[in-house]
């Protein structure tokens, strides 16, 4: 199964700070067998990427203007001709390079047949508890094709949207035109982004596209919270992290380490 899963990595600079750089190694060493690409800007030098793996790594180029900013990757990871550039494959790992894959458990995540998975999002109401709304996170997460250009022409389709007589639908096609038009207004005072619009409009307005539970999704990865999110999870480490010096570096160095790296 593992041709099913293309694992694509977006790279937008000519090189990488020293945590990316064990981030992407990682993920070339535990993702070896699977075909790996590299998503860039047209026109971007490679060759420092390359001499990272053993084995020449496949390669994908897009506009420039997709990779200027965050809002720039947004219209890509929303766009049908990102995913169409896959369709040959049935899932994709997005591996960003502030990622950590501890081990390959792809084939069953895919024979789980998804729509999304990602790292889920902890709510935060005050209480101290951890509880979880949506899944979840884009950078270290798993996409099934076919289910995601679905669900972009089903959502881009004002005339379907409008004749569903379905609230989540029209929310759905309101976030994706501010999206791709660039303007977040539709997500004023907040961080939302391309895969809020996967995990939480998607998953509520298409009873196709779907998102495991939350537990379930953090045997898949973690992100936000980590340290209440692991003890939550007692303890049990996930396939994958994201964003791991960000905000919890003291609880995924001694594991990282583990690995064979110096931090």
């Amino acid at each position: 199964m593992a041709n099913n899963c293309v694992v694509v990595i977006p790279v937008y600079k000519e090189t990488l700070t020293d945590y990316e750089k064990i981030s992407l190694q990682q993920g070339l060493k535990v993702l070896h067998q699977r075909d790996i690409i590299f998503i860039a800007p047209v026109g971007l030098d490679l060759s420092y990427y390359q001499s990272l793996s053993e084995t020449p790594i496949g390669t994908q180029f897009f506009d420039k203007d997709y990779f200027k900013d965050i809002k720039g990757y947004n219209r890509l990871m929303v766009s049908k001709e990102f995913y169409s550039a896959f369709d040959t494959y049935k899932f994709m790992l997005i591996y960003q390079t502030d990622c950590f894959i501890f081990r390959d458990e792809l084939d069953d995540w895919c024979r789980r047949n998804y729509s999304y998975v990602g790292a889920p999002w902890p709510e935060n109401d005050g209480s101290g508890n951890v509880w979880f709304k949506y899944v979840g996170n884009g950078g270290f997460s798993l996409r099934k094709i076919s289910d995601h250009l679905k669900v972009l022409e089903d959502t881009a389709s004002v005339t379907k949207t409008l004749f569903s007589f379905n609230g989540s639908r029209f929310s759905s096609w309101y976030a994706l035109f501010r999206l791709r038009k660039n303007d977040w207004s539709v997500y004023k005072e907040s961080d939302k982004n391309e895969d809020m619009f996967f995990g939480k409009n998607s998953t509520k307005s298409f009873n196709y596209f779907t998102t495991p539970p939350a537990d379930e999704a953090l045997d898949f990865g973690m992100e936000l919270r980590a340290k209440e999110v692991f003890k939550y999870h007692n303890e049990r480490l996930p396939m994958g992290i994201h964003a791991w010096w960000k905000d919890d570096f003291d609880l995924w160095k001694p594991f990282i380490e583990k690995e064979g790296y110096t931090l």
